[in-house]
Order: C-alpha cells, then sequence, then structure tokens
C-alpha cells in the first residue's frame, strides 16, 4: 500500500519541512522540522522565555515557577513524555542542526514523521492548573500580579458576556479591563471558566446593524454567550478573596 507522504506529516512540517525535502535539502528540512517542534514547545509556554533544547522540554513537562502541559495520555505519564522529547532533542535535534551530513532522504523522512507525531502531542496536550502550581505557581509565573489581580480577574470573567448583535461590547470590555485574551485563553485550558449560553426574548425595537436599521418584532431572540466560573473556579476564587467571603457574579 502506496502512503502519501503529505498526508502522513503534521501541517506545520508539510509548510516549512516538506519543500526542503522535495528539493533534496534532507539535512536542512530535518532540522527545519525539529525546529518547529521546539519552536511549538515554546509557543505553549507561558509566560515566554529564552529557553531552548532540553531547557525548554523541562519547563514545558516539568513542574516548576511555570504553566506546565499535562500530556493527553494521562498525568503518570508525564515523565515518560519529558524524557520523549528531551531523546528525540538530543539525538535528533542537535545532530541536525550542528552536524547532519549523515541524514539522507529515508533518514529525513524518518526525523519528518517523528517530529510530526511530537507536534501532534503538543497539539493534544493541555496546560494544567496543578501543573501550573496551582494559583501561587500562577503568580510565581507572572501570569497575575498578586492574588487581588487574579480574583479581580475571575470576578471579572464571571460577569463577562456578549450577545450575537453586538460582539463588538466583548472585545471592549476586555480591552478596558486591563487583562489580555492570552490570560482568558489560559482560564479555559486550565479548567477555571466555561461558556453558558441562552437564547434571549426582545421587545420590539429597532437596532442598527452595519449602519441598516432593522426592526425587530416581539418573538425574536438574541442569543447570548456568558462566562461562568466552573466549581475549580468559585473554590479558587474563594481561597484567592479568603474563606466565608460571600463570592457571587457580576462585574465589579
Amino acid at each position: 500500500m502506496l502512503v502519501n507522504l503529505e498526508d502522513s506529516l503534521h501541517p506545520r512540517i508539510v509548510e516549512k519541512a516538506l519543500p526542503l525535502y522535495w528539493d533534496s535539502h534532507f539535512k536542512h528540512a530535518a532540522q527545519e522540522a525539529m525546529t518547529q517542534v521546539e519552536q511549538a514547545l515554546g509557543e505553549r509556554g507561558l509566560p515566554p522565555g529564552k529557553y531552548f533544547g532540553r531547557r525548554l522540554v523541562q519547563r514545558v513537562f516539568k513542574d516548576g515557577p511555570h504553566v506546565t502541559l499535562s500530556v493527553p495520555l494521562g498525568e503518570d505519564l508525564q515523565e515518560e513524555a519529558r524524557l520523549l522529547f528531551e531523546g528525540a532533542f538530543a539525538y535528533y535535534r542537535n545532530y541536525a542542526i550542528h552536524d547532519g551530513t549523515n541524514i539522507d532522504e529515508k533518514q529525513c523522512i524518518r526525523i519528518m514523521v517523528l517530529a510530526s507525531e511530537l507536534l501532534d502531542l503538543i497539539g493534544a496536550s493541555k496546560r494544567s492548573f496543578e501543573g501550573a502550581g496551582g494559583a501561587q505557581g500562577l503568580i510565581e509565573a507572572r501570569v497575575f500580579k498578586d492574588a487581588d489581580e487574579f480574583a479581580r480577574f475571575l470576578r471579572f470573567l464571571w460577569g463577562l458576556s456578549c450577545s450575537d448583535l453586538d460582539e463588538s461590547a466583548y472585545f471592549d470590555d476586555v480591552a478596558l479591563s486591563g487583562f489580555t485574551e492570552e490570560q482568558i485563553e489560559l482560564a479555559f485550558e486550565i479548567g477555571l471558566v466555561t461558556v453558558a449560553s441562552e437564547d434571549r426574548p426582545l421587545p420590539s425595537h429597532e437596532i442598527v446593524v452595519d449602519g441598516v436599521k432593522v426592526t425587530l418584532d416581539p418573538g425574536d431572540y438574541e442569543h447570548v454567550t456568558g462566562y461562568e466560573l466552573t466549581e475549580l473556579g468559585q473554590r479558587v476564587l474563594r481561597e484567592l478573596s479568603g474563606e466565608g467571603k460571600d463570592q457571587e457574579g457580576g462585574k465589579q
């Protein structure tokens, strides 16, 4: 059975490394493939830092004062994932970058396939609240300045919502809050926030959509999406604010 090489490779490898392979630049294609893995790991780190090779792998997959990835096959395989990446970097990445003269066509294909597998693993991995060291870990990683800012962020998200009729208000709220889309993305990924939506009936009135007046009759609905704290998010907010304080949703 013939296998289409492009179908077996990660899109980043297809875009960045495969053209070099087709031009018979096997060493450079292998080097680029492993470089894409390194860049993908760096992109998943938060906050960004200047880490390379094995130090980058340790930062991303090992506990510390930063946000780590939790591999999809289970946290009990976290150490095995670290060893897999460290071995690939030590054997393939370092050789391709510093020498690479013995990388032929077959070896290049194998390295591109391995890099694709590692990229898929990175894409399927999640940053976890525990892997970040909890609330204190996120503060130490400078994701939030202190506990007060972290608590304000959670309260802000708890009251944040937008409708399909006024989506721009969402971006205005985020911009004015002083928080970032990256912080919001992280909150979702580590399980602090979830999305709730509902259809709300509208009274008859006129609105302007793209410069055109539209009359909404009774019985029309607007789809409203809002953020809610998960049980974990509510627990973290209580801990940040002090046990016993009354926590309610809504913008502060």
